[in-house]
Protein backbone atom coordinates (compact mmCIF):
# COMPACT_ATOMS: atom_id res chain seq x y z
CA UNK A 1 0.00 0.00 0.00
CA UNK A 2 1.13 3.36 -0.92
CA UNK A 3 -0.06 6.81 0.20
CA UNK A 4 -2.34 8.24 2.72
CA UNK A 5 -3.98 5.72 5.11
CA UNK A 6 -7.90 6.46 6.43
CA UNK A 7 -9.55 4.58 8.75
CA UNK A 8 -12.23 3.01 7.31
CA UNK A 9 -15.76 1.11 8.80
CA UNK A 10 -17.30 -1.95 6.84
CA UNK A 11 -20.60 -2.56 7.30
CA UNK A 12 -21.90 -5.97 5.70
CA UNK A 13 -25.89 -5.14 5.91
CA UNK A 14 -28.52 -8.69 4.97
CA UNK A 15 -31.39 -8.67 2.58
CA UNK A 16 -33.01 -6.58 5.39
CA UNK A 17 -30.54 -4.04 5.68
CA UNK A 18 -30.05 -5.74 8.92
CA UNK A 19 -25.91 -5.29 10.02
CA UNK A 20 -24.43 -8.65 9.99
CA UNK A 21 -20.91 -8.04 10.43
CA UNK A 22 -18.61 -5.38 10.60
CA UNK A 23 -15.09 -4.68 10.41
CA UNK A 24 -12.57 -1.67 11.11
CA UNK A 25 -9.68 -1.22 9.02
CA UNK A 26 -7.00 1.56 8.08
CA UNK A 27 -6.68 1.19 4.21
CA UNK A 28 -5.54 3.54 1.25
CA UNK A 29 -8.70 4.97 -0.47
CA UNK A 30 -7.57 2.98 -3.67
CA UNK A 31 -7.66 -0.16 -1.34
CA UNK A 32 -11.33 0.37 0.05
CA UNK A 33 -13.44 -1.27 -2.77
CA UNK A 34 -11.10 -4.43 -2.93
CA UNK A 35 -11.65 -4.86 1.00
CA UNK A 36 -15.71 -4.57 0.47
CA UNK A 37 -15.87 -7.20 -2.76
CA UNK A 38 -13.41 -9.80 -0.05
CA UNK A 39 -16.23 -9.06 2.31
CA UNK A 40 -19.01 -9.74 0.12
CA UNK A 41 -17.12 -13.36 -1.13
CA UNK A 42 -16.86 -14.24 2.70
CA UNK A 43 -19.92 -13.33 3.93
CA UNK A 44 -22.92 -14.51 1.74
CA UNK A 45 -25.81 -13.43 3.77
CA UNK A 46 -24.34 -10.25 3.07
CA UNK A 47 -25.86 -8.37 0.14
CA UNK A 48 -24.43 -5.18 0.37
CA UNK A 49 -21.71 -3.28 2.15
CA UNK A 50 -22.12 0.22 3.63
CA UNK A 51 -18.23 1.84 3.53
CA UNK A 52 -17.89 4.49 6.61
CA UNK A 53 -15.05 6.76 7.36
CA UNK A 54 -15.39 9.81 10.15
CA UNK A 55 -17.00 11.75 7.93
CA UNK A 56 -19.92 9.87 7.17
CA UNK A 57 -20.69 6.82 4.35
CA UNK A 58 -19.33 6.95 1.58
CA UNK A 59 -20.39 4.13 -0.53
CA UNK A 60 -22.57 1.41 -0.91
CA UNK A 61 -21.62 -1.68 -2.41
CA UNK A 62 -23.77 -4.34 -3.75
CA UNK A 63 -23.66 -8.06 -3.83
CA UNK A 64 -24.40 -7.49 -8.21
CA UNK A 65 -22.99 -10.86 -8.73
CA UNK A 66 -20.27 -11.38 -6.76
CA UNK A 67 -19.72 -14.67 -5.70
CA UNK A 68 -19.20 -16.11 -2.28
CA UNK A 69 -15.44 -17.57 -1.94
CA UNK A 70 -14.60 -20.48 -1.57
CA UNK A 71 -17.59 -21.85 -2.65
CA UNK A 72 -19.77 -23.61 0.43
CA UNK A 73 -19.10 -27.63 0.52
CA UNK A 74 -21.54 -29.74 -0.95
CA UNK A 75 -23.53 -31.51 2.16
CA UNK A 76 -23.34 -34.77 1.48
Amino acid sequence: MTGTTISYTFVCLGDKQVATTMDLQVLTEDAYRLHAIALLRAHGSASAVEVWTDGGLIELIHRDGVRVWPEPADEA
